[in-house]
């Protein structure tokens, strides 16, 4: 054999040797056809069946048959409980090396075994959760993780994985979440109420309970926040006068509501304006005593709450809605309150509805459009996460004497 066929049949030879290599080396093929691979560690089991049997299912989002049809107006995703699912079967791949399907309850039919994440349509979710609570449970072969808000479903996943890693801890040969290992806890989800008038309430949205600045703001800090939307249109700040909001199911709604609210965002002062051109000092001075009383009965039933006063959002009209008169009324409220020891922040919506937003987002003049409503979540979501946190807001009014 001479030396060129030699070296050829050396090459075969090795060339031979790697491809049957190449075809024996494990893979990990998932079932949406990704290639990633991932080191598995101990097998998972849901009562003794293997995880690579389920199927993720999910509800689809109140949310999205509304908000899918304003299309590029809702920019993030708003699915929530099908984010959470993929929130869990990233973590199944991350710490088992098998990716499961993600599926909405609705498109699939229903098998043995399944992971049902939210509220789905196979009913066997709690319905007694509170907002903060969640529970991961199995349910014949099925594992249900669920909470009582669309966050605290999210924060359930961060719940399985802690019972992963303790269980990985302790040296077990296989993890297999039986109905011994059933979690119900909980995780301190914000709560935020919105009071005031039609502008709070979401009036010539196309859907107020879906498009308002507050279910909007819902939608921006899902996984942290409920936020309740208290709006009444026509109503004042004022408790003197027919119309005052205090007088109001909603403010009664407000006050018994069991849940404890962390903020409060108070906007009123917009229907007071009909006093104008004869508001007084005296009106000055009843405004402020109305708002003192208002925030009095709602901090004796929440001590820890922080309570933000917004001033009126801008006004493109020819009536008194907004007037200076009711600005300053505001501003005065603040300043006396804040002096006297109230937890309180005061909001310039007036400039930030001005700068931000301007009049062709308000429609009528008065009330914001679709967009608009998105546009104000948006600051009011900034204002939260700067009180929440800590931090500055360019539309925070500074206390001055």
């Amino acid at each position: 054999m001479t030396s060129k066929m030699l070296k050829a049949f050396l090459f075969f030879i090795c060339f031979s040797l790697l491809a049957v290599s190449c075809t024996h080396a494990p893979t990990d093929q998932k079932s949406n056809g990704g290639t990633d691979t991932v080191a598995a560690s101990e097998p998972l089991c849901i009562g003794g069946n293997d995880i690579s049997k389920y199927t993720v299912v999910y509800r689809r989002t109140d949310y999205y048959n509304v908000l899918n049809r304003l299309g590029d107006l809702i920019v993030n995703d708003y699915d929530f409980d099908r984010i959470s699912a993929e929130k869990l079967a990233d973590l199944i791949y991350s710490k088992f090396g098998i990716r499961l399907e993600v599926k909405c309850d609705d498109w699939c039919d229903e098998t043995e075994y399944e992971i049902l994440v939210g509220r789905t349509n196979r009913n066997l979710h709690p319905t007694d959760l509170t907002e903060d609570e969640y529970v991961i449970r199995t349910e014949g072969k099925k594992l249900v993780v669920c909470g009582g808000s669309y966050g605290s479903t999210w924060h359930a996943i961060d719940g399985l994985e802690n019972w992963i890693a303790e269980q990985t801890g302790s040296g077990t040969d296989t993890l297999d979440f039986t109905a011994a290992h059933n979690i119900d806890s909980a995780y301190d989800v914000k709560v935020i109420a919105c009071i005031g008038d039609s502008i709070t309430y979401g009036s010539t949205s196309t859907d107020p309970a879906y498009l308002s600045y507050p279910a909007n703001l819902q939608r921006l800090l899902w996984k942290d926040y409920i936020v309740y939307n208290y709006g009444r249109g026509g109503k004042t700040m004022r408790d003197d006068l027919e119309d005052s909001y205090m007088a109001t199911d909603e403010y009664r709604s407000c006050l018994e509501n069991p849940i404890g609210y962390d903020l409060v965002l108070i906007m009123l002062g917009t229907n007071d304006s009909a006093r104008d051109p004869l508001w007084t000092s005296a009106d000055n001075a009843q405004f402020t005593s109305s708002c003192k009383t208002m925030i009095d009965a709602i901090q004796a039933k929440n001590g820890k709450a922080k309570f933000v006063l917004m001033n009126c959002p801008a006004y493109y009209g020819n009536g008194t809605a907004g007037s200076a008169w009711v600005l300053n009324a505001q501003k005065k409220t603040f300043t006396e309150l804040y002096a006297s020891g109230y937890d309180l922040t005061f909001y310039d919506m007036n400039r930030f509805t001005s700068t931000e937003m301007g009049e062709a987002l308000f429609p009528d003049t008065l009330h914001p459009s679709d967009a608009g409503y998105v546009k104000m979540a948006a600051g009011v979501r900034d204002l939260v996460i700067s009180i929440m946190t800590d931090q500055a807001n360019q539309y925070v009014v500074a206390y001055s004497n």
